[in-house]
C-alpha cells in the first residue's frame, strides 16, 4: 500500500504491506516513510496495528507502533497518533449524528 501527500509543504511517499486483517477487529501493516531519514529496507519499517474493540454503545480504537529508535521520536509519534485519533473521532461522530 502507498500513502502520498504533502506535510508542511514537503511531498512524501510512505509505503508498507498489510500483515494481518481481522474484519472489524484488527488491521496491521508494515510502514516506512520517505520523510523518516532512513533507507528503504526491511529493518527500517515499523509495524502499525489498529485494534477495534466494541463494547455496548462505544468502540475503543487502540494503535500500536514499534521500531521507533529513540525516546524523542516515541513522544512525537504519540502526539501524532493522539491528534490522528482525535480527528478520527470527530469525523465518526459527525457521521453518526
Amino acid at each position: 500500500m502507498t500513502f502520498r501527500g504533502e506535510w508542511d509543504g514537503v511531498p512524501y511517499v510512505d509505503k508498507g504491506v498489510i500483515l494481518d486483517i481481522i474484519p472489524e477487529r484488527v488491521l496491521s501493516y508494515s510502514y516506512w516513510s520517505s520523510m523518516s531519514g532512513t533507507e528503504d529496507f526491511e529493518d527500517n519499517y515499523a509495524h502499525i496495528t489498529y485494534h477495534i474493540s466494541p463494547y455496548d454503545d462505544e468502540t475503543t480504537v487502540t494503535v500500536t507502533q514499534d521500531n521507533i529508535e529513540d525516546e524523542d521520536k516515541v513522544v512525537k509519534m504519540e502526539e501524532n497518533w493522539m491528534n490522528t485519533l482525535v480527528q478520527l473521532k470527530k469525523i465518526l461522530e459527525l457521521k453518526t449524528h
